[in-house]
């Protein structure tokens, strides 16, 4: 049979659509928060921040809190939540909402590019397996509640809209996308655009039987009005999300932001924006699936218009991530490559963010059409659903098994989390509101549980370029202060008194630290924290 696509019309919505979104939304809720409990690996810091941007006075003095905030609207979206509900609270609502979205946006696309809804379910449920074993650049989409994950909601359902030819929802979804992820949502408009430009080509060169001529999202003109109106929706919708991000970019020197962005390309994220530091294991596994999707392709007997522009995506994102490799081909240090103030402002836009979903979702999609069409020739039925369900719950079970890389709290020894949030609860109960905190060794969402500024964490880098050179020297302070305090293998009382009076934090909180000159306010047999004295 051909791989033709045949003439279709936009796949219209099931009567139980809601009851396929429910379903979708349990799993992909479940999915997080079995592989990501609560608080997850990024989540203490965003529902921090949302919260601090409610109520200022909690945490005041924290530099991470009190740094420039890129992804506003979602802090002024749901950090109210946090005024009214607990942190794991307000944690759960979002999953839960994000949970929703993304099973919404998820089944409109996969439902226009595979035909039905149980191959939009299987390819989620392949995607969840890759997704659980491992990524190029770091990125993921079904975890803790964040701002990306609205914003690939926001575009899968936008896709949905322009395969329709839906073109003002379209932009109305985009811009929103934009406005809850600038990076994210700019990354993902533009692929869409590069997608629909190279398939408005092939339709010219290739005329009525290329495989998205029946698509009028893909095929019809739009009228010069029409352009307008899209764009200046997804303007006015991508606008309160661009304003704090572009000003977050703001530097008093081309000196200074130079120094910012190479701190965070080469310092603090080089596992999500240098290519040259990711994992041989991670280039072996995406082209091990780009491989596959290539054998795998051209397996599928009746191909849908969507499908191939889906592709089409894909491949924009790599010719995106391949700009970015070469940005970042180069000696090392960075600071040894010509032109490297430049190179590092192109790596610091995270190009392999959107290559990096799109290339599994893409090969989950293929696989999912392949599979069932050679299901659905089986003759007997019986025999079918047994493979099918089989099949499924295999593929579910082991992308919820699959051990997850993330190390937080959840994933140490019972006693050591409960020594942890023992002394959590103390620091909250007994330390003044503005005690300022120092995880010496392990910092388990210190702030989220102590509620309690800190000083210096390493993952908690801001992203305006005087906070993040801000954030260097203290990472530098503390790190030759370890040096000289413990040159005799021992730390003082008058060296913690140093520390004190350099940096202003007032209590340690320590796991594996020391010895100390010091006696502990705090003990227990994993955690102990240490008031530093004043004098």
């Amino acid at each position: 049979m051909s791989n033709r696509s045949q003439p279709e019309m936009s796949t219209p919505l099931p009567r139980a659509w809601g009851v396929w979104v429910l379903g979708l939304a349990g799993l992909f809720l479940g999915f997080s928060l079995i592989r990501s409990p609560i608080p997850g690996v990024n989540e203490s810091h965003y529902l921090c921040k949302a919260r601090h941007f409610w109520q200022p006075d909690w945490c005041r003095g924290d530099l991470f809190l009190e740094s420039a905030n890129p992804h506003a609207v979602f802090y002024a979206v749901f950090g109210w939540l946090t005024t009214r509900l607990s942190l794991e609270q307000t944690a759960l609502l979002i999953r839960a909402g994000q949970s929703l979205l993304l099973a919404a946006g998820w089944l409109a696309v996969t439902v226009r590019c595979l035909g039905n809804q149980r191959r939009a379910i299987t390819a989620a449920v392949l995607f969840l397996l890759l997704h659980a074993t491992g990524t190029w650049s770091g990125e993921w989409i079904i975890g803790g509640a964040e701002s990306k994950v609205w914003a690939y909601g926001f575009l899968m359902l936008g896709m949905a809209a322009a395969i329709d030819g839906r073109w003002p929802v379209a932009g109305l979804l985009s811009g929103l996308a934009v406005s809850f992820h600038p990076v994210v949502g700019c990354w993902g408009v533009l692929i869409a655009g590069i997608g629909w430009v190279l398939n408005r080509l092939a339709v010219r060169q290739f005329g009525g039987s290329q495989e998205l001529a029946d698509n009028p999202g893909a095929t019809a003109r739009i009228s010069i009005p029409s352009i307008l109106l899209t764009g200046v929706i997804a303007f006015a919708a991508a606008l309160p999300g661009l304003i704090p991000a572009v000003r977050s970019l703001e530097a008093p020197s081309p000196e200074v932001a130079s120094e910012a962005d190479f701190l965070q390309v080469a310092e603090r994220l080089p596992h999500h924006l240098d290519p040259l530091t990711f994992p041989v294991r991670a280039w072996r596994d995406y082209a091990l699936l780009l491989l596959i999707w290539g054998l795998t392709r051209s397996r599928i007997q009746n191909r849908r218009s969507a499908l191939w522009w889906m592709e089409l995506a894909m491949g924009a994102s790599l010719l995106i991530a391949v700009a970015g490799i070469a940005a970042a081909w180069g000696p090392r240090p960075i600071k040894e490559m010509p032109l490297w103030p430049l190179r590092v402002k192109v790596m610091k836009l995270y190009p392999f963010r959107l290559a990096d979903m799109l290339i599994p979702m893409t090969l989950a999609m293929t696989l999912a059409a392949v599979a069932w069409e050679r299901l659905e020739s089986i003759r007997k039925t019986q025999f079918r659903v047994c493979v099918a369900v089989a099949g499924f719950l295999v593929l579910l079970l082991v992308a919820f098994r699959v051990p997850s890389l993330d190390r937080t709290l959840s994933q140490q020894p019972r006693a050591v989390q409960q020594d942890w949030l023992a002394a959590c609860s103390w620091i909250r109960d007994r330390t003044p509101a503005d005690a300022n905190l120092y995880a010496a060794n392990d910092n388990w969402s210190l702030r989220w549980y102590a509620e309690r500024p800190e000083y210096f964490h390493f993952k908690d880098c801001p992203q305006d370029a005087v906070s993040i050179v801000d954030w260097h020297q203290r990472y530098w302070l503390i790190y030759n202060w370890k040096l000289s305090a413990f040159a005799d293998g021992r730390a003082s009382r008058q060296e913690l008194q140093e520390l004190r009076q350099k940096t202003g934090i007032t209590h340690l909180v320590c796991g594996r630290f020391g010895p100390l000159d010091l006696t502990p306010v705090f003990e227990s047999v994993n955690v102990k924290v240490f008031e530093l004295p004043k004098d």
